[in-house]
């Protein structure tokens, strides 16, 4: 999951996330200009509460970091995290105080005063990260039956839970969002156990992005969620020519291209003097895409 976060000043944030009996080890990673400007701490499903201080007690592959625009903390489910259970619903808490914003303008020039002035005024923005290591794993994968638009795209999901096929307890759709913008939701029925399958067109030139989205519970009941994003290229003349890496045009040639298909005269011309040497717009085209 990667949802964006805005922490006001003075306010605490909750954001909530899933994890399974499955998931073995976590982490968890807030993404924002000024890391160090932000409390962030990881409450358990029984309300505990996951610190700097407490995981710096922990053995193991545990740890916090504050680095380069990040705050991470890495935490291995098998070791005891208060009393209740792991599983269930965690939440990550930020609390942004205004205080140490303004206290920052003057501790060696960290935060400019501009800066100061926006994140008072609009909050700190950032987007969380959550990754689990699992033994319910999710394999999404896109089979394109062509590189040119018109394509279909055959879209794939497996779930497994200890290498078991997740069968009659989860829901997959996958979030299609053409080259413009245009999202569309598309659900992928279960075609076999554990398999889920749905097909769509292509019909524009561009990089297509599609974001997998899967809910369910596990054998025990949790609940639990799954995110994956693959991508479909298209291109005109794409089936007779797959660009190599070093060999893609430069944007300025694509750029010159799309200026004179702005001008309908020199289009009018170059059609006719490509039909005389038996050629046609569409095989330039493919030489610039």
């Amino acid at each position: 999951m990667d949802p964006p976060v805005t922490v006001a000043p003075d306010t605490t944030v909750d954001v909530p996330f899933l994890l399974a009996e499955t998931d073995f080890v976590t982490d968890v990673m807030f993404l924002t200009q000024h890391p160090w400007l932000v409390e962030m701490t990881l409450i358990t499903p029984d309300g505990d509460v996951v610190d700097p201080a407490f995981v710096s007690r922990l053995t193991g592959r545990n740890y916090f970091k504050l680095a380069d625009q990040v705050v991470y903390y890495r935490l291995t489910l098998l070791v005891p995290i208060g009393a209740g259970p792991r599983a269930g619903q965690w939440l990550a808490r930020f609390h942004l105080s205004g205080q140490a914003v303004r206290k920052a303008i003057s501790e060696d020039g960290k935060l400019s005063r501009e800066d100061a002035r926006k994140i008072l005024r609009e909050g700190l923005r950032g987007t969380l990260l959550v990754h689990a290591s699992s033994d319910l794993r999710m394999h999404a994968e896109v089979r394109q039956d062509s590189f040119e638009p018109g394509a279909e795209s055959r879209l794939r999901v497996t779930l497994s839970e200890y290498d078991v096929p997740v069968s009659q307890r989860a829901e997959v759709r996958a979030v299609v969002t053409d080259p413009t913008g245009v999202a569309a939701s598309i659900a992928l029925p279960e075609a076999a156990p554990g398999v889920f399958e749905e097909a769509f067109v292509a019909a524009l030139p561009g990089v297509w992005t599609v974001l997998f989205q899967a809910t369910g519970k596990t054998m025990r009941g949790t609940p639990f969620t799954r995110e994956a994003v693959r991508t479909v290229a298209l291109w005109r003349g794409g089936d007779r020519y797959r660009p190599k890496e070093g060999e893609e045009p430069k944007a300025g040639r694509r750029e010159a291209w799309r200026v004179v298909r702005q001008d309908e005269e020199l289009v009018e011309l170059l059609n006719r003097r490509l039909t005389d040497a038996g050629l046609s717009l569409e095989d330039l085209e493919s030489e610039q895409i």
